[in-house]
């Protein structure tokens, strides 16, 4: 019965373990997806902020 017990014990330490690793993993790969999605926001307002939007008037140089 002890054996037993203890058998259970380990591997269900193994699969916390593994379950750890798992999750460690997927928020490393939600944080990266997320850092990149920003970016890219980011840039796509930064290059819209640098075209005059259509049909406002073109700056006066003089």
């Amino acid at each position: 019965m002890r054996t037993q017990l203890a058998s259970l014990q380990q591997s269900i330490s193994m699969e916390r373990q593994t379950a750890e690793s798992s999750l460690t993993q997927a928020r490393e790969r939600c944080a990266d997806q997320r850092r990149d999605r920003e970016a890219a926001i980011e840039r796509k307002y930064a290059a819209d902020a640098a075209q005059p939007e259509a049909g406002a008037p073109a700056a006066v140089t003089r």
